[in-house]
Formats: C-alpha cells, structure tokens, sequence
C-alpha cells in the first residue's frame, strides 16, 4: 500500500508513471526520503520476514539437534 502511496504521489509531481529515480526529484529532500521510505517499505518487510523465518528454522533446527543428542 505504501509503494502504491508513493507511485501515485510521484506521478502527481512528475506527470509520469513510470518515474524511479529519486535522486533527479526536484522536490524538497524530505519529502524525497518519505517517498524513498514509501516506496522501498515492501522490500523492508520482505527483509525483515524472511530473517525471522531463517531465526526459527535455526531454533527448531538447534532443539532437534539437542533432543537426538540426550
């Protein structure tokens, strides 16, 4: 949904939809970090799920490990 916020903002303020590249933006830079933030929020959370599956497949993988070796 925010990637979406961000598209839709960025197409206001160019007039373009397919408009990525936010270093040529001449907006004010904190309204460019916002849409930056926005945009690449999708990613973060993909990021950040994708550590906590491989932290509890590690923990069962390790309480496993200690059930066979008792």
């Amino acid at each position: 949904m925010l990637k979406m916020y961000a598209k839709l903002l960025i197409e206001l303020l160019t007039n373009r939809e397919d408009f990525v590249d936010f270093d040529n933006l001449e907006i004010d830079p904190e309204i460019k970090c916002i849409l930056y933030e926005c945009y690449h929020a999708t990613d973060k959370t993909d990021q950040r799920e994708f550590e906590r599956y491989e932290a509890e497949i590690s923990r069962f993988i390790q309480k496993e490990t200690e059930k066979t070796s008792h």
